[in-house]
C-alpha cells in the first residue's frame, strides 16, 4: 500500500471538532504521541487508523486520505488525455514514474500544456482585449486557480459567516430589516437608500468617515439585502481574510472581495440549511432561492461550495456567458476541462437558454477525451432601473460528473434509469478534433479533417 500522510487535513478535522490530541487519540486507540506524528507527517496512515477516523468524522475514507499528490496525478492524468495527443495515454504507473523521477519536467509539461490551453481561447476569438484567458493578467488567473485548489470551499470562512448570522438574529423574511438594525446598532453606521439620480450609475458605495451605506433604488430586495451583509462582512471580517493571500500584491483587493462575497453568500444562506434544502429538493434552484430570498444565480454560486467534510453536496463547476458568448466568470472546483475552456462550442445548447428566458435547459455531453457532464443553463437577470437597462440578462451555467444527474430534479432520472445518450461537443472549434460537426466554423489547429473534393457535406471544412 502507498504511503499516505494526511498531517494538515488531520489536524484541521480535529480543531474543527473542539478536539485535544488526547481526545483523538482516546477515540482512535493509540497514544497522544502518536496524533502528533500522524499530524506533523512523521508517521502515515495506517488502514486501521484511516477506518476509524472515517467514523468518527463521517467523512469517505478517499476524501481523507486524497492528497496534493494525488491531484496533482489527477490534473496530469486529465492533461495528456487531451485530444491533441495520441489516443494511447501513459497509464497511471508512467505517469507516478514521470511526478516521482522528473519532476522538473512534469511541471515544465504543466506550464506548456497552461500556455497552450491560453493560446486556445485567444484563438476563439482572435481579439486581444476580449477578457478572455489568453490576455487575463497573472494576478487574475492566480485568483482563479487560487479558488480552484481549495475546491470553492473554506471552512473558516464558513465559521465565520454562521457567526455573523447568529449575531444578526433575524428571521429570513426579515433579513433587511434585521441587517440594517444590526449594522446600526453594533457598529453605527447607517443605511440610507438613495435616488438613481443622485447615486450617478453606483449601486452601492460605502461612506466609511460618514458611516453610511447608501443604496441605489435600482437594487433589487436581493441585492439590497446582499449588498448589507457584504458590508457588514467587510467590518467584521476583513482581518481574517489575511491569512488567505496570493503572491501577487496587485490582487490582494480582488481576493479580498472575493472571499468577502463567499461570506455573505454564507451568511444569506447558511450552510447546513442549504444543503439540507438541495438534498430534499434535488438540487431545485428556485426552490432553494425562493426559501432564502435570493437570485437564481446567487444560488448557483453558493452550491459550488458545498463541499464539507460529511456534508458534501454534488461538485458543481460554475460558467456565466454574456450576450456575445464572453464567459465573464466561471468556478472550477472539480478540476473539469469544460469548466475551464467551455463556453463557446454551439452543439452544447447552453446558449440556446436566451430563447427560453427563465426556463432551465438540460443536456449530457461529452468531450474527445471520454469525460462526461450533466449541465444545466437558464437566464440570470441583472437589476431593471431604467429603459436602457430593460433585458440584460446572462447566462448561469451549472455542470457536474454525468453520475450525478440522477440527484438532480431538472434531469427528471431516477436511481434505477440508464443514463440518456451524450451529445458530443467540443472546447471551441479551433481545438475540437470532432469529425463530422454540422456547427463548425473554423479549421482545428492541430488536426486536419476529412476532406473529399467530390462530395459535398454539411460545412465547408468537411465533406
Amino acid at each position: 500500500m502507498e504511503k499516505i500522510f494526511v498531517g494538515p487535513k488531520l489536524r484541521q478535522l480535529r480543531h474543527l471538532h473542539n478536539q485535544t490530541q488526547a481526545d483523538l487519540a482516546k477515540r482512535i486507540g493509540v497514544s497522544a504521541a502518536y496524533v502528533n506524528l500522524l499530524e506533523n507527517n512523521q508517521r502515515s496512515l495506517t488502514v486501521k487508523v484511516l477506518i476509524a477516523l472515517t467514523d468518527i468524522y463521517g467523512i469517505q475514507a478517499h476524501d481523507l486520505a486524497k492528497t496534493p499528490e494525488a491531484d496533482d496525478l489527477a490534473s496530469l492524468r486529465l492533461m495528456v488525455r487531451d485530444p491533441m495527443f495520441t489516443n494511447t495515454e501513459p497509464d497511471l504507473t508512467q505517469l507516478r514514474g514521470a511526478m516521482t523521477h522528473a519532476p522538473q519536467f512534469v511541471e515544465r509539461f504543466k506550464h506548456l500544456y497552461q500556455d497552450y490551453q491560453r493560446l486556445a481561447e485567444y484563438l476563439q476569438t482572435n481579439l486581444p482585449d476580449d477578457g478572455t484567458a489568453a490576455d487575463q493578467s497573472k494576478g487574475e488567473m492566480g485568483i482563479y486557480d487560487f479558488f480552484k485548489r481549495n475546491r470553492n470551499h473554506f471552512p473558516r470562512l464558513e465559521t465565520i459567516a454562521q457567526s455573523i448570522r447568529d449575531r444578526i438574529n433575524a428571521p429570513q423574511d426579515e433579513l433587511y430589516t434585521g441587517l440594517k438594525s444590526y449594522l446600526h446598532d453594533s457598529h453605527g453606521v447607517k443605511t440610507v437608500l438613495m435616488k438613481l439620480s443622485a447615486q450617478n450609475h453606483t449601486l452601492m458605495n460605502f461612506d466609511q468617515d460618514a458611516q453610511t451605506v447608501y443604496l441605489s433604488e435600482g437594487l433589487d430586495a436581493p441585492n439590497r439585502i446582499f449588498q448589507l451583509a457584504y458590508i457588514t462582512a467587510q467590518i467584521e471580517a476583513t482581518q481574517d481574510l489575511l491569512a488567505y493571500d496570493i503572491k501577487q500584491p496587485d490582487t490582494k483587493e480582488r481576493l479580498t472581495n472575493e472571499l468577502l462575497n463567499y461570506i455573505t453568500a454564507a451568511v444569506l444562506m447558511p450552510y447546513d440549511d442549504i444543503w439540507d434544502l438541495a438534498q430534499k429538493s434535488r438540487y431545485d434552484i428556485d426552490r432553494i432561492a425562493a426559501a432564502f430570498g435570493v437570485t437564481f444565480e446567487q444560488t448557483a454560486h453558493r452550491l459550488t461550495t458545498l463541499q464539507a467534510s460529511g456534508k458534501q453536496g454534488i461538485p458543481f463547476f460554475f460558467i456565466r456567458l454574456d450576450r456575445a458568448g464572453n464567459v465573464t466568470k466561471r468556478i472550477n472546483p472539480m478540476n473539469a476541462a469544460l469548466a475551464d475552456l467551455g463556453g463557446r462550442c454551439a452543439v452544447w445548447n447552453i446558449h440556446s437558454a436566451y430563447q427560453n428566458p427563465d426556463v432551465v435547459t438540460t443536456q449530457m455531453v461529452e468531450l474527445a477525451d471520454g469525460t462526461r457532464y450533466a449541465t444545466l443553463a437558464r437566464t440570470t437577470h441583472r437589476s431593471v432601473y431604467s429603459r436602457k437597462t430593460q433585458d440584460r440578462r446572462m447566462i448561469v451555467v451549472l455542470g457536474c460528473d454525468i453520475n450525478f444527474a440522477k440527484d438532480i430534479t431538472y434531469f427528471g432520472l431516477s436511481q434505477g434509469d440508464a443514463l440518456p445518450q451524450t451529445t458530443p461537443i467540443g472546447l471551441s472549434c479551433q481545438t475540437c478534433a470532432l469529425q463530422g460537426c454540422t456547427q463548425r466554423a473554423h479549421h482545428p489547429v492541430h488536426v486536419r479533417l476529412n476532406f473529399d473534393p467530390h462530395r459535398r457535406g454539411a460545412t465547408r471544412y468537411e465533406n
